[in-house]
């Protein structure tokens, strides 16, 4: 009696979805086009129990889980924290459509977290920061989470967490590992935890960064430009002579390479930046991409733009003369 009692039980849950039900999850797995429209999720709302649309969304196949999870948004927002929660761990990658032309690769937890907090907002600050909590204390397990906490540290950079202190500086010394991630918030919030002896971890994350992200958009130069400390300079220095001179750059009327890192060597009043500077005129190659080429045009403009002080005014006033004032005012328009 006892197994034909299993047995139905086990038929029972087997069953537990009718035809039409079934149709709709059928639908969902192979990602039909009609699971897009407002129109069907409309039909899942008024085919399954709310119980149902909540176990459904957290159902092992991530199509099904997303697509009811919009159900919940929809008409069950106060359960979508605990579901959220309950998926944050899902690791499987599932694409989502952010706007008409791009796609982007998600777990089901972050998938979740955009469509709750991003778009719909039925996820409040209180709760996120929960989710936050979690991965910044267990980052190695919850890297996936790392747009939102990097956001965290860029709203709370004033105010660092002491808790998280471990945490952040072991996210540091690891780098690259996680290179994927909003590494100038990271440096602003670790530094202002203001403790002397970190200086060396944050000198040597500063220079990794330096070295492993393209020269154009590089967190570190952002970084020193922001923050310019007189131990960063002998990095930048560093990096010129070993990446730098005697290298070829884009340098054209709509683009300069550079511009990023001459900005950096700016911040710093010393013989050695000015060498630099003359150095970026007369031993750095450029090339341009299909425009003109205006290497000279570019830097001027940048002397003239950002010294203040007019430290640079012998380099400013030399380069003047060598410049094509007409390449210049293509650079300003």
């Amino acid at each position: 009696m006892r197994i034909i009692a299993i047995l139905l039980i086990l038929i029972i849950n087997s069953c537990s979805f009718n035809r039409e039900q079934n149709d709709l999850l059928q639908k969902i797995k192979r990602y039909k086009p009609e699971i897009y429209k407002d129109s069907f999720q409309l039909e899942l709302l008024s085919t399954f129990s709310k119980n149902e649309i909540i176990k459904l969304a957290s159902n092992k196949n991530p199509n099904i889980a997303i697509a009811f999870f919009k159900c919940l948004i929809k008409k069950y927002p106060s359960e979508c924290f605990q579901v959220c929660l309950k998926n944050i761990d899902n690791k499987k990658i599932m694409y989502i459509q952010t706007s008409y032309d791009n796609q982007i690769g998600m777990t089901v937890g972050t998938a979740m977290l955009y469509f709750a907090y991003d778009k719909q907002n039925v996820i409040t600050e209180k709760e996120l920061n929960t989710l936050i909590d979690m991965a910044i204390l267990d980052f190695e397990n919850r890297w996936y989470l790392g747009m939102y906490v990097g956001r965290f540290l860029a709203k709370n950079v004033n105010k660092p967490d002491p808790r998280y202190y471990s945490s952040l500086k072991q996210l540091i010394i690891s780098y690259p590992e996680f290179s994927n991630f909003d590494n100038l918030s990271l440096l602003k919030y670790f530094n202002n935890y203001n403790i002397s002896e970190d200086s060396i971890v944050i000198n040597k994350f500063i220079k990794k960064l330096l070295y492993h992200d393209y020269i154009y958009i590089n967190e570190a130069l952002t970084y020193i430009i922001q923050s310019p400390q007189l131990e960063y300079f002998p990095i930048l220095e560093d990096y010129y002579y070993s990446k730098i001179i005697g290298k070829n750059f884009r340098a054209d009327e709509i683009y300069f390479e550079l511009k990023l890192f001459m900005e950096a060597i700016l911040q710093y009043k010393s013989p050695k930046a000015i060498k630099i500077i003359d150095g970026l005129v007369n031993d750095v190659n450029f090339h341009s991409d299909g425009f003109e080429l205006v290497p000279k045009e570019h830097i001027y403009q940048l002397l003239k733009n950002t010294d203040s002080t007019s430290y640079f005014i012998d380099v400013t006033k030399t380069l003047k003369k060598k410049i094509n004032h007409q390449k210049l005012a293509k650079i300003d328009f």
